[in-house]
């Protein structure tokens, strides 16, 4: 293993490599998730400068611990566990640490008993329920294309009813989404995908949008650019163009709304919480 290097510094190889790949959103949020770690471990009179090889699964468990204790916003503490999720998988990707089954499995038993205590007031899941309503309202506002407003309203759908990332959503193709089963296989790697579900609304909204693009052939984008800069061919929105798309709703009404992805993931989660008890929870 390569575990010549100490737990601080892990972190920071960690963020270098989650700005060069993932949003600049994910890196704020996954920096303040670690900068909260590390403060949480300094706390406790816990060496940070130790080989990442002895640092173990208590310290981690012990922060989802503090976790649990003292933060009382269920968005903080998901933003929190996903980035400490993700360096505990690098850290294993990168064979700084070697993985154990046991240990991974009592984490994540640990992490989802985080987010099950919490408490969701009603006025809460009320107040995302006004929110979805007005960002698909919006979206139908947007001034664009009236394809555009197709699309823009099947990809809210999407993002608000299952837990698809916009990176994930750009490897979208026609081939990769199962309507009748409101299903998707997303493909993370080109042996490796992830089955997500979806609501019938946005099965609705998906068909209206390839219906007005008018071609959905298996290897099209599912979600694709239509500017005067793409011309005729069928080019997959990126990662970027999400984002701006999402954030533009946000902005077409007179009380601006600053919403991302992100936004939408968690306005997911808590819908998933006002059904179930036990909501299924995935990192990153």
């Amino acid at each position: 293993m390569n575990n010549d290097i100490s737990l601080k510094q892990a972190t920071r190889v960690y963020l270098q490599y989650v700005k060069a790949t993932l949003s600049d959103n994910t890196f704020r949020a996954y920096s303040r998730g670690l900068d909260r770690f590390i403060k949480f471990l300094t706390e406790q009179d816990f060496d940070i400068h130790t080989s990442i090889v002895d640092v173990n699964i208590d310290l981690f468990i012990g922060f989802l611990d503090y976790l649990d204790r003292n933060i009382k916003s269920i968005a903080t503490k998901q933003i929190n566990i996903s980035s400490l999720s993700g360096f505990r998988k690098w850290l294993n990707d990168s064979n700084y640490t070697k993985y154990n089954p046991v240990l991974d499995r009592l984490y994540k038993e640990q992490s989802s008993s985080v987010i099950r205590n919490t408490p969701i007031s009603q006025n809460n899941i009320d107040d995302i329920r006004l929110s979805v309503d007005e960002l698909v309202m919006r979206a139908k506002q947007l001034n664009v294309k009236e394809i555009e407003q197709h699309r823009n309203v099947a990809l809210l759908h999407l993002l608000l009813s299952s837990d698809c990332k916009p990176h994930e959503i750009s490897k979208l193709r026609v081939n990769n989404i199962d309507l009748l089963a409101q299903s998707a296989e997303v493909p993370l790697t080109p042996t490796k995908i992830r089955r997500i579900t979806f609501s019938q609304e946005t099965t609705t909204a998906i068909t209206n949008y390839w219906k007005s693009r008018g071609w959905q052939d298996p290897d099209d984008p599912a979600f694709a650019r239509h500017d005067r800069g793409v011309g005729n061919r069928r080019q997959a929105l990126t990662t970027r163009s999400i984002q701006n798309i999402i954030q533009a709703i946000g902005h077409t009404a007179t009380s601006e709304m600053n919403i991302t992805p992100t936004d939408l993931r968690i306005c997911y989660y808590f819908s998933s919480l006002d059904k179930s008890n036990t909501p299924d929870i995935r990192s990153g």
